[in-house]
């Protein structure tokens, strides 16, 4: 091999080792975005369990006060 295509295929490995970087980094950066999303998710989900909750309660609670005569 001469020194000019040994020079080419370390410069290709260069940009394929930079390319990988990046990539890696958009996954980081993609995993990042899913987390943060997944916790807001689940605060909701929360909330809206409280909230059904709530309203469960509320209807047994009128049932009782049906069933005994009120």
């Amino acid at each position: 091999m001469s020194e000019k295509e040994i020079a080419k295929l370390r410069a290709d490995v260069d940009n394929l080792t930079g390319w990988q970087k990046k990539q890696n980094s958009d996954v980081a950066e993609t995993n990042k975005k899913v987390d943060e999303m997944n916790e807001r998710f689940d605060a909701r989900f929360e909330k809206l369990q409280y909230w059904l909750l709530g309203i469960s309660a509320g209807i047994a609670v009128q049932l009782l006060i049906l069933l005994a005569g009120g």
